[in-house]
């Protein structure tokens, strides 16, 4: 299996000024909500949680569970040989 892509990555920010101004310095497109500052380069992006979201006791990065509707989805297995 290759990979071709990913839909979205997502990471906690601190500094919403900083990284807003960095990812439009670069030409990419930005979005802002109130609690994510999205980037979009092609068909990925990339979702900056904002502090007020992931310093919330019961903020998680983890995904829920996947249903039964998408255990045909291949995984892959990695192998440090």
């Amino acid at each position: 299996m290759t990979v071709s892509g990913f839909d979205h990555v997502s990471l906690p920010l601190r500094d919403d000024d900083a990284v807003v101004g960095f990812y439009r310095a670069l030409g990419l497109a930005v979005d802002e909500t109130e609690h994510v500052v999205v980037v979009h380069f092609g068909e990925q992006m990339i979702n900056f949680h904002r502090a007020e979201m992931w310093t919330r006791a019961d903020f998680t990065l983890r995904a829920p569970r996947p249903r039964a509707s998408t255990s045909a989805i291949p995984t892959a297995t990695w192998s440090s040989s």
